[in-house]
């Protein structure tokens, strides 16, 4: 019995230590188990962290390493952050050049400012009647800060009147407008030195005529004319200082009657007149634009050195030509994204309406409860560094015709002069 009892103990001692081990081994797997397990969980919760961190925002593109806040397909559009009203001269017989101004604007507005995510629209002033046109303005702008941007002198004064005018509420930039004094300092007016054009085309005909004399087209009693000229006279003379300039004006009026190639065969018939036949004029420069063009054209194809001006709508520049001197509104929009900041574009400054001085007219600045009303328009001075300026280039020329040795490096160093303000040209002569 005794025995028996022992038996039953030794078995029962020998099973309860297998299950002892089992049961040990078991809590080892488990703890493993539960270990590889939160190792696995740790590694999902970061790598979820990771791509969370690398996903674009809404409304962001990225591709490559560059980022662009264009709106995803499918995606709802971000809220412009400004506007720009563009508001364009009226087609006009006697500044066609005014279109082709328009359709470049137009043509580099469309990506500067959806990069830039502002608003873009337009108004036509030209169909609507003079006491509608501030009520046709406040309905366009619907986002702010706004911008309204104009040229020529067509709108000039009522644009100028805008800028007071703080119902509006925006910042007016104009160009190519006789200056003011008078205005606000929420004008800005963008002055095109094109008396740097000028000069670059004074040295290009100094390099290219064989007879010593040029010749230069331009408007009477027009401010752009007048700096084209004084700097092409200065480019001339720098260049070769024993040629001679013939300084040719028309009034525009005079090339829109049927006649003006007829008027253009006059005034350079009679420059030439009293010099050799096979000294007279060989090298030209236009600052006419397309009323021009028909009889720049046809001296260009008699085989007279021609330097044109801005580009007829619709066509290409005449192969013949040497070159075109242009303003660059393709990219005033981008030059205006680009230096908003900068030039306070955007920002409307508190202002008072001026009272002139009695000695001199000028406008004067005022204080009221201690802030500054600034009074007086603002100014950005435009040349060649800007890059709205410059000239088309000579490949069209050179598939007629050859160029001197160096004339190329010639014209790059006088750009490369004045940009760096080096040479500095006049905008008037003495």
């Amino acid at each position: 019995m005794r025995q028996n009892i022992i038996w039953a103990l030794g078995q029962a001692s020998f099973r309860g230590g297998v299950c002892s081990a089992s049961l040990n081994y078991n809590i080892k797997l488990m703890k493993l188990f539960s270990r590889v397990f939160i190792e696995v969980l740790l590694i999902a919760l970061l790598f979820s962290v990771f791509s969370s961190c690398r996903q674009p925002q809404k409304g962001q593109n990225v591709v490559g390493d560059k980022e662009s806040f264009a709106e995803s397909p499918g995606e709802e559009p971000l809220a412009p952050v400004a506007q720009v009203l563009f508001i364009p001269p009226p087609k006009s017989k006697t500044h066609p050049e005014w279109e082709y101004l328009t359709e470049a604007f137009r043509s580099g507005s469309k990506e500067a400012f959806a990069r830039a995510n502002w608003k873009f629209t337009e108004l036509d002033l030209s169909q609507i009647l003079f006491t509608r046109w501030r009520d046709e303005i406040l309905k366009s702008i619907v986002v702010h800060p706004a911008l309204i941007f104009s040229f020529g002198d067509v709108y000039a004064q009522f644009l100028r009147e805008a800028a007071w005018d703080s119902g509006i509420g925006a910042t007016v930039v104009l160009a190519l407008a006789k200056p003011s004094t008078q205005a606000s300092p929420n004008l800005i007016e963008l002055r095109f030195h094109v008396e740097e054009l000028g000069f670059l085309a004074g040295v290009m005909c100094a390099q290219l005529t064989l007879t010593g004399h040029s010749a230069v087209f331009a408007y009477e009693d027009d401010l752009y004319s007048d700096l084209f000229v004084a700097g092409f006279a200065q480019g001339l003379k720098l260049e070769r200082s024993g040629a001679i300039l013939k300084d040719l004006r028309v009034k525009r009026h005079e090339l829109i009657n049927g006649e003006g190639e007829e008027r253009l065969v006059e005034l350079f018939t009679n420059a030439n007149k009293g010099l050799d036949p096979r000294l007279g004029i060989g090298a030209v420069a236009s600052f006419l634009g397309p009323l021009g063009d028909p009889f720049m054209s046809a001296l260009a194809e008699r085989g007279t050195v021609v330097i044109n001006s801005f580009v007829p709508k619709g066509r290409k520049t005449p192969p013949m030509f040497l070159t075109t001197m242009v303003l660059s509104f393709s990219k005033l929009p981008m030059f205006v994204v680009d230096n908003a900041k900068r030039l306070k574009l955007l920002e409307l400054l508190p202002v008072n309406r001026p009272v002139p001085s009695k000695e001199d007219g000028s406008p004067l600045t005022a204080r009221s409860n201690g802030v500054t009303h600034y009074t007086g328009p603002r100014y950005y001075e435009v040349r060649l560094s800007d890059g709205l300026m410059g000239h088309s280039g000579f490949n069209d020329y050179r598939r007629f015709k050859s160029l001197p040795t160096g004339f190329d490096d010639t014209v790059n160093y006088y750009i490369e002069a004045v940009s760096a303000g080096e040479i500095r040209v006049k905008e008037s002569l003495p």
